[in-house]
Formats: C-alpha cells, structure tokens, sequence
C-alpha cells in the first residue's frame, strides 16, 4: 500500500506586516517599464531586444506623438528617446513628458557631436549614438531607475 502525502490547507496571513512585506518584495521584483520612442524602426527594435534580455517591459512608438499618448495610458519607469524624429523632435515630446510627469527620467539618443543648451533641464542623459554601447544604455537606465525622484513615489505613482 502507498501512503498518501498529508494535505495542507493554506489560509493568508491575517497580519498586516506581512501583507506589507509582501507587497514591497513583489514591488522590489516587478520589472521596470521602459518606453522607446524612435521613427527608426531598426534602432527601435534592438533597443526593445537589449532592454527585454536586461528583464524590463519595454513598450515602443515610432512617432513622438504616439509615444505621448503611451506615456499617457501606460505606467513608465524611463523613456529612451530620439532626439530627431520626423513630425516632432525628440526634444518637444521630452519636454511634454516632464510637463505630465516631471519626474520622469528621460535618456536622449542623438547622432549630434554637441549638447544643444536647450536640452539642460529636460534630459537626464544625452547618449550620442555613434559611441554608447549596449552595456553603456543599460547602465544609465539602471542607473537613472536607482535615483529617487522629484514628483515621483518608490512605487512609481506621482507623489
């Protein structure tokens, strides 16, 4: 005859302390969302691949446009943005970000030598995309996601 293994009924904990340990340990392991925004479908993509294999969400907008309204229905933790796009320059949607949000870290990507002064106050980083390497982007956002925030929560949420 085979015994059977005892059952165990399990029952949540009652106590609010673990309820908010639980919380922060699920919180402290949620991965980041990052939100690239690119008209380059190519440069776009990898990016997307880069920062997946790093385990963020990444979520991805070949307009500027289309990046605020993502930006606008969608939790994010850190943008990637192209500073020339068609339409609209990288800088203009960087600057309506920080107005809906404006402690949103913000990294821009340019083939510019130079740091245009009108970028002071609005990008957090300015990558020039002839020099940075995979590992130097994920840095930054790592890093950047590490920084306590101006108008923004632990959690994320707007404070």
């Amino acid at each position: 005859m085979i015994a059977k293994a005892p059952t165990v009924e399990t029952q949540p904990f009652a106590d609010p302390a673990f309820t908010w340990l639980k919380l922060v340990f699920v919180s402290a392991n949620k991965p980041a969302t990052v939100l690239c925004i690119d008209d380059e479908q190519l440069g776009l993509g990898l990016r997307k691949a880069l920062l997946e294999s790093d385990g963020h969400r990444v979520l991805t907008a070949t307009s500027g446009a289309e990046g605020i309204r993502q930006f606008q229905s969608e939790h994010v933790d850190v943008v990637v943005l192209d500073y020339w796009m068609a339409g609209i320059r990288g800088l203009d949607v960087a600057r309506e970000l920080k107005r809906l949000k404006p402690g949103i870290p913000i990294i821009i990507l340019s083939a510019f030598i130079s740091l245009p002064d009108e970028i002071i106050g609005v990008a957090d980083v300015w990558l020039r995309k002839a020099e940075v390497e995979p590992a130097d982007l994920l840095k930054e956002v790592q890093r950047l996601l590490k920084e306590p925030r101006k108008g923004i929560a632990a959690s994320g949420a707007e404070s």
